[in-house]
């Protein structure tokens, strides 16, 4: 099981992939888990900053039964830019 995840972590790692979503139904979107109350490009950028600058002071661990490895947290990378740019492309036009 260890190896697994491994393998899905280092893939993430290595070949980093950005994804936004946006529900219907919400009364707001997410990205990340973040709850997103502006529409404003540099408002998201700056809140997305400060929530990836909070996850990444601490590295990631994973533990199996037999082994615990602890994965630097710079390991990942995140295009915000990019990220934002998808989430208000799927937020901008209606679902319908």
């Amino acid at each position: 099981m260890l190896s697994v995840i491994m393998v899905v972590i280092l893939y993430q790692a290595i070949l980093p992939s950005s994804t936004a979503l946006a529900k219907d139904g919400v009364d707001n979107s997410t990205i990340a888990g973040i709850e997103i109350v502006s529409t404003k490009k540099s408002e998201i950028q700056s809140l997305l900053s400060t929530e990836v600058a909070k996850w990444k002071q601490n590295d990631i661990v994973v533990q199996g039964t037999t082994a615990k490895v602890l994965i630097p947290s710079d390991y990942f990378t995140f295009d915000i830019n990019k990220t934002i740019d998808k989430y208000i492309s799927l937020t901008s036009s209606p679902w319908y």
